[in-house]
């Protein structure tokens, strides 16, 4: 009994090696359904479509882009540290809330 499961085991298993394509038979394949590609004139609108996109990629881009944000807490100097430094007259601004980016 073992044998025989054995044998069944070995033969199942050299069975799915048959089932790969070699470079010829994908090549006859082509040729067999080249009339279908052939019907739909996909090789013709390919060609196209390539040639299409060859003549825009030299016309000049233009990329307009703007950005807002506004924070919520930003950095500041110390309370005693801009306080000397108005006692002396120099006004350092603080880092407004709201951005601006074009």
């Amino acid at each position: 009994m073992k044998k025989l499961y054995s044998i069944i085991t070995i033969v199942s298993l050299a069975l799915p090696a048959n089932a790969q394509l070699t470079l010829q038979q994908c090549q006859e394949k082509a040729r067999q359904h080249y009339p279908a590609i052939a019907q739909y004139d996909l090789l013709e609108k390919t060609r196209e479509l390539t040639l299409a996109n060859a003549s825009h990629s030299y016309l000049p881009q233009i990329l307009v882009g703007a950005q807002a944000t506004w924070q919520n807490a930003v950095a500041s100097l110390p309370e005693a540290l801009s306080g000397m430094m108005s006692a002396q007259g120099m006004e350092i601004p603080g880092i407004r809330k709201d951005q601006y980016k074009l």
